[in-house]
C-alpha cells in the first residue's frame, strides 16, 4: 500500500469533524432548551391549576405525562375530571385529554378529548338525579392564549349525543347533533373602553332536542352569530354569580344573525337581549318566518308547532313579505316589564333568570 493511500484512509478531514461536533452540540443545546421549556410549561400548568382550585374549579388527572420531543409539547391527562364548587356541586369526568402546542408557537394549543364524558350533579341538572353522559366520534378544540390570556376558542364535535345515564324512555331529555361548532373571540372595546366583550358563533347540523312531554321533531340546522357586550372570561368562570354580575356590568347580547332551518321552514332573527335588575330579559327582536307552512298555519309541525303559531301572530300584527323567493312573514318581538309582546299584544310572561 502506498503512502498516499495510507494517508487517504487515515484521519477524517477536519471540516467533517467540526461539522459533526456542531451537529451534536446543536442537538444537545436543543434537548436542553426543550427540557427547560417543558419544565417551565409544567410549572405554569401547576400554577394555573392552583389558582383554579382557589376559585372553586378543581382539575385533576389519574395520571399525567409530558412528551413531544423535539418540536412540540404534548400533555396527556388520563381520566380527567373537573369539579365545580357550586350548589349543587358539578363533577365532570372523561376518558383521556390530550393537549399539543408547537415549540415555536406556544400560545396556540390544540386539545382532543375522548368520550364518553359524564356530568354528575344534584337534582337541578337536566335529566334529574341521574348523571348526563355525552359521547362523540371526535371532539377537538383550538385555544389561542398570547401572554397567557385566552383570546379565542374554537370547539368542534362530530356525532354528539347527550342524554341521562341509562336512558331508555324516548321521552327523556336528549340532545343529538351530527356536527356542533362553537367559536369565541375576544371582542374589541367600545368608545368608553369599559364594554369589552366576546364575539360568538355557534352552528349545529341536524340538531335534535327532546325532553319530557315534547313531541319528537325533525332535525334542525342552526347558525348563530352575535356578540356579548361586557362579557369577560372572569365573569364566565363564576357561573353562580354570572348573570347578576353581567347585568351589573351592563351586559347585553347582540344577535347579528340567527337562522334555523327545519326542512322547508326557516326562522330568522336579529336584535338584542339584556338582563334587567329584576332577573328578567329586556330587548327587541326582529323575527321572520319563511316557508310553505307560514301561509297555512298548522299544516306542518315545524319547530314543534311553534312556527305556525308565530306565523299566525305575525300575519295579524306584522307584514307579509318574501325571503329568497319564499313566502314569509315578518314582525317584532319586544321583551319588557316581564312580558313578551308581538306588536302591542302580550303573548307570554317572562320567567326570572336569577
Amino acid at each position: 500500500m502506498t503512502d498516499d493511500r495510507k494517508r487517504g484512509l487515515g484521519r477524517p478531514p477536519m471540516a467533517l469533524v467540526v461539522l459533526v461536533l456542531l451537529i451534536l452540540a446543536a442537538i444537545g443545546a436543543w434537548s436542553y432548551f426543550w427540557s427547560v421549556a417543558s419544565r417551565r410549561a409544567e410549572a405554569a400548568l401547576e400554577s394555573w391549576l392552583a389558582v383554579e382550585a382557589t376559585q372553586g374549579r378543581v382539575h385533576s388527572c389519574s395520571e399525567r405525562s409530558t412528551g413531544g420531543f423535539p418540536f412540540r409539547f404534548e400533555f396527556v391527562c388520563e381520566s380527567p375530571s373537573f369539579t365545580l364548587s357550586v350548589q349543587p356541586e358539578v363533577v365532570a369526568t372523561g376518558q383521556e385529554l390530550r393537549a399539543v402546542l408547537q415549540v415555536w408557537r406556544p400560545e396556540h394549543v390544540i386539545v382532543e378529548l375522548d368520550g364518553p364524558l359524564q356530568v354528575a350533579s344534584g337534582p337541578d341538572l337536566l335529566g334529574g338525579s341521574r348523571p348526563l353522559v355525552a359521547s362523540w366520534d371526535l371532539m377537538q378544540a383550538s385555544l389561542h392564549m398570547p401572554l397567557g390570556r385566552l383570546r379565542a376558542i374554537d370547539v368542534a364535535a362530530d356525532n354528539l349525543a347527550v342524554a341521562p345515564e341509562g336512558r331508555q324512555a324516548a321521552e327523556d331529555f336528549a340532545l343529538e347533533a351530527r356536527r356542533l361548532e362553537f367559536h369565541q373571540r375576544e371582542g374589541a372595546a367600545g368608545p368608553s373602553g369599559d364594554d369589552q366583550g366576546m364575539d360568538l358563533a355557534v352552528s349545529a347540523k341536524d340538531l335534535m332536542i327532546t325532553y319530557p312531554g315534547a313531541t319528537r321533531v325533525e332535525p334542525v340546522d342552526v347558525n348563530l352569530v352575535g356578540s356579548a357586550v361586557a362579557l369577560t372570561p372572569e365573569l364566565v368562570a363564576r357561573p353562580r354569580e354570572f348573570l347578576p354580575r353581567w347585568q351589573e356590568a351592563g351586559g347585553r347580547f347582540d344577535i347579528q344573525s340567527l337562522v334555523a332551518r327545519q326542512q322547508d321552514t326557516r326562522f330568522i332573527a336579529q336584535g338584542n337581549l339584556q338582563p334587567e335588575a329584576d332577573g328578567r330579559l329586556n330587548g327587541l327582536l326582529s323575527l321572520a318566518l319563511a316557508g310553505p307552512d307560514v301561509t297555512s298555519p298548522g299544516a306542518t309541525n315545524a319547530f314543534g308547532g311553534v312556527a305556525p303559531f308565530v306565523a299566525t301572530a305575525l300575519r295579524f300584527i306584522g307584514e307579509r313579505t318574501e325571503i329568497e323567493g319564499e313566502p314569509a312573514v315578518r314582525g317584532e318581538l319586544r321583551l319588557r316589564n316581564g312580558k313578551a309582546y308581538i306588536g302591542n299584544f302580550p303573548v307570554a310572561d317572562l320567567p326570572r333568570l336569577f
